[in-house]
């Protein structure tokens, strides 16, 4: 039997299967959380009142209209939490809505004297999750389990002037400091400079420049190479002198023996005592205003010896130690972290393409020049994971699932009571990122009770962001992304070169100034970018378009493109 046509059931259907929201089309993400401090009062004695907001923007997706969205918070761990709502914003170039809840904190106090030091009063962190409420279902985003968060008290670092990975992170009198790191872009070169992290305002300020590097034992009477191809040196401070040892000439493969010596105070380099030899896989440790680089494995390359190279302070020369007990490194491609005169080793394996996992404990220490087993873990290493050591403690971060361990646990290791923690936060970090010492920081709650000091991470994520990492509150706070792209291209006097692009700050209908720099170098940035990748092209005058295709850049990326 055929079944009659009906004109007005099938538009009745049509109807309601386009009104009808389609199930698991409901997505919320948060993009960004970032804390907003605005300052009220002073009390005289040197503290300081400031009204904490956090900002938190959020990309939307659904098929219903009305819907309600917004940003469940907490400032104690969950044991209490509230709901902020969030409002339009906008679209976003891929067609997702773009929502903005703002948390009211209340206040909390900086610079407040706790007993016989000063602190901070108030949240170390505001822990976050984003809801989408339409058609009676619900939709979450809360960082897979591990909440978002935002840092208020804990160190905050702004994002870095420019994208790097693989930096070398050391503190120097409660600053950090950051030496190097390779670009993302071309040929990997290196970064030449050196930045300093102020405690207080999270800001980065560039200190020094790298100087070009002695590639003879000749030192600086010989001839030199650019810094812009130095990777793998070992960085080490030593009071208020940063050492930078070593390491290779970038796609030649040359193995480098200088010593370079910055004093922060003069901000002036010197060319120290070439080394005895090539780095190999030794690691640097101060110890006592000494300077020791340590073999990490029993097992040598051809041509290494197994002696440590140490350099005395004011000495003119590098000596060569034994290490008593270094048959216990008997293994390769141990996870290492230096403290306090010693270096840790963590992990390792028998060398071989089929070598077993040893799961050693180790520590070198640098006044008895011995090398003993503190433990065992209870887990294998690969090697690719990042250490560092906070509150006396090391920690364990694990790397993205192709390199690193199947359970993805972070660690914390206590060298004195040799016992191993599996943390509840499990960040894995991009390949390339890695971990430096966050500046500890004193905070009390409500009152200035139970005064606490915060021991952090910062982690560096091979872009400009830098997140902040506490593991014994188990947060991770992801930082600000600066977003740059550079435009070399000589326009002439008095013309300039504008960008225009297709996700705010950028429009296609008109472009932003770049900033002019040395050698003819345009210079756009933004850290307001909030999608994951910019389309974008320069111009000259804001007339003239740069030809051929669109170019791309990543959030949080440098990307130079010249004209």
């Amino acid at each position: 039997m055929a079944w009659p046509f009906r004109p007005t059931l099938v538009l009745a259907l049509l109807v309601l299967l386009t009104l009808a929201p389609a199930r698991g089309q409901d997505e919320v993400r948060v993009l960004r959380a970032r804390r907003a401090l605005s300052y009220l009062s002073s009390n005289g004695n040197g503290a300081s009142i400031y009204r904490a907001e956090a900002e938190v923007d959020l990309a939307v997706r659904s098929p219903t209209f009305a819907k309600d969205v917004g940003v469940r918070w907490s400032a104690d761990g969950w044991r209490t939490f509230a709901d902020a709502p969030a409002a339009y914003v906008g679209r976003l170039s891929d067609g997702a809505e773009h929502w903005r809840a703002r948390v009211d904190l209340g206040t909390l106090g900086r610079g407040v004297r706790l007993g016989a030091e000063r602190g901070d009063m108030g949240p170390a962190f505001v822990r976050l999750a984003a809801y989408l409420r339409a058609g009676g279902r619900a939709a979450w985003d809360n960082a897979g389990g591990g909440d978002h968060a935002a840092a208020l008290l804990a160190p905050v670092a702004a994002p870095l002037p420019q994208a790097r990975r693989a930096p070398a992170a050391v503190l120097v009198d409660g600053a950090l400091h950051v030496v190097g790191g390779r670009e993302r872009e071309g040929y990997g070169f290196t970064v030449p400079d050196v930045l300093r992290l102020d405690p207080a305002t999270g800001e980065w300020t560039r200190v020094a420049a790298l100087p070009p590097i002695p590639s003879s034992p000749a030192g600086a009477a010989g001839p030199s190479v650019s810094p812009e191809v130095l990777a793998g040196a070992e960085v080490v401070a030593v009071g208020r002198r940063l050492f930078v040892l070593g390491g290779t000439v970038i796609k030649i493969g040359t193995r480098l023996t200088s010593t370079l010596v910055l004093d922060l105070d003069t901000r002036a380099w010197s060319v120290g005592p070439p080394l005895p030899a090539p780095l190999g896989d030794r690691r640097a440790v101060a110890v006592d205003g000494a300077v020791h680089l340590v073999p990490t494995s029993h097992v040598r390359g051809p041509g290494d010896t197994d002696r440590a190279f140490v350099l005395d302070a004011g000495a003119s020369a590098w000596r060569q130690v034994a290490v008593a007990g270094l048959s216990l490194a008997a293994g390769t491609g141990y996870v290492a972290a230096a403290h306090d005169g010693r270096l840790f080793l963590l992990g390792g394996r028998v060398a071989g393409p089929a070598g077993a996992h040893l799961r050693d404990a180790l520590a070198y220490d640098g006044r008895t020049r011995t090398l003993r087993r503190l433990g065992s873990l209870p887990v294998d290493l690969t090697g690719a994971e990042q250490a560092v050591v906070v509150g006396g403690q090391v920690l364990v971060a694990n790397v993205e699932p192709d390199l690193g361990r199947g359970d993805a646990a972070a660690l914390l290791f206590d060298p004195v009571a040799a016992d191993v923690v599996r943390l509840p936060r499990r960040p894995l970090l991009p390949f390339e990122a890695t971990l430096g010492p966050a500046p500890a920081a004193l905070i009390a709650g409500p009152g200035g009770a139970n005064p606490r000091r915060l021991h952090a991470a910062l982690v560096f994520t091979g872009t400009s962001r830098v997140d902040t990492w506490s593991p014994e509150d188990g947060v991770l706070a992801r930082g600000e992304a600066r977003t740059v792209v550079r435009v070399q291209k000589d326009v002439g006097w008095g013309r300039r070169v504008t960008v225009r692009g297709e996700a705010a700050p950028l429009a296609w209908a008109r472009g932003l100034d770049a900033r002019w720099t040395a050698g003819d170098v345009w210079v756009f940035e933004t850290t307001d970018l909030l999608e994951d990748v910019l389309v974008w092209k320069p111009l000259v005058d804001d007339r003239t378009w740069y030809p051929g295709a669109d170019l791309r850049v990543r959030r949080g990326e440098t990307l130079t493109t010249t004209w």
